[in-house]
């Protein structure tokens, strides 16, 4: 009798420290990121590709999750690594989706703005559920240049 009601003390105590820490815990995990030039309607990834010309119109960053719930977050943060004159790692644009169930795929899209992008090395960040506020490592990252 005294060993089920330890046990059930213990649950109870990691219950509510997970829940005063703020815990969370997903299976969700990507299995695939892709960089391409278009995607197809079933958001599979054409022409990818790690090089793109400056004027290219859109570079799509195709993610593919497993195991991910409905409420999977993910942001995609595209950045310069090293361009003449811009500052490194400076952040282009930051987008976010909320994907998982039946969204297992998603495509992140950057279009550059007219005339387009300067040559050199660039980045983007994807993140799996990111918490607000904290300084997480991005779950990948996809780099590519821009060629003149």
């Amino acid at each position: 009798m005294i060993g089920k009601i330890g046990l059930v003390f213990v649950c109870v105590v990691f219950a509510a420290i997970g829940a005063a820490c703020n815990v969370s815990f997903s299976t969700a995990k990507i299995t695939e990121a892709t960089l391409a030039k278009d995607v197809s309607p079933d958001k599979e990834p054409i022409g990818a590709a790690t090089t793109f010309d400056s004027e290219v119109p859109s570079i799509h960053c195709v993610v593919k999750l497993a195991n991910a719930p409905d409420d999977t977050k993910l942001t995609a943060k595209w950045s310069i690594v090293n361009v003449k004159g811009q500052d490194a790692n400076r952040k282009i644009v930051e987008s976010d989706i909320t994907a998982g169930g039946n969204k297992n795929v998603v495509d992140f899209t950057f279009t550059p703005n007219s005339p387009g992008l300067p040559p050199g090395e660039y980045k983007v960040d994807v993140y799996l559920n990111p918490q607000p506020g904290k300084d997480d490592p991005p779950a990948k990252t996809l780099n590519f240049t821009i060629k003149e």
